[in-house]
């Protein structure tokens, strides 16, 4: 019997972005796509990792789905498991942790997008009171 684990994410910006950021994510976890759609404001995958030898946890397997909703995109993390063990409850719970964290770091949220003030080496809007752009690390005079 399968067991699943979901996370879930709320997500201001670009979904072109934020696909780019599932893409590149899905490369640095190694894993494989067994299923990609992509419509209008939405998309899903179905992925899995590869069987590692000289391990005690089999392999974890994710389902990505987003909806667009107004400016916001929900997106939602699961993942999947064969063989119930704590060992392999932790391990499918951490995949999903650091699936979501990479899914963060490179898909960054333009949240101040309507900002009247912009870095001047990224161009994305930014507090008003920021020293250090958020994004690009640009420092700027107090």
């Amino acid at each position: 019997m399968e067991k699943e684990l979901h996370k879930s994410y709320k997500y201001y910006g670009d979904i072109n972005q934020l696909i780019q950021g599932v893409d590149k994510t899905i490369k640095q976890m190694g894993l494989k796509i067994k299923l990609r759609t992509v419509d209008n404001g939405s998309f899903s995958y179905i992925l899995s990792e590869k069987i590692k030898l000289y391990t005690t946890n089999w392999p974890v397997r994710f389902e990505i789905n987003a909806i667009r909703s107004g400016d916001i995109i929900d997106v939602n993390i699961t993942t999947r498991y064969g063989l119930w063990s704590i060992t392999q409850k932790k391990y499918t719970q951490q995949r999903g942790q650091d699936f979501l964290q990479l899914l963060k770091n490179n898909a960054p949220m333009d949240i101040y997008k309507d900002s009247n003030r912009i870095c001047t080496e990224c161009d994305k809007g930014i507090p008003f009171d920021a020293i250090i752009c958020p994004y690009c690390g640009e420092k700027f005079d107090e």
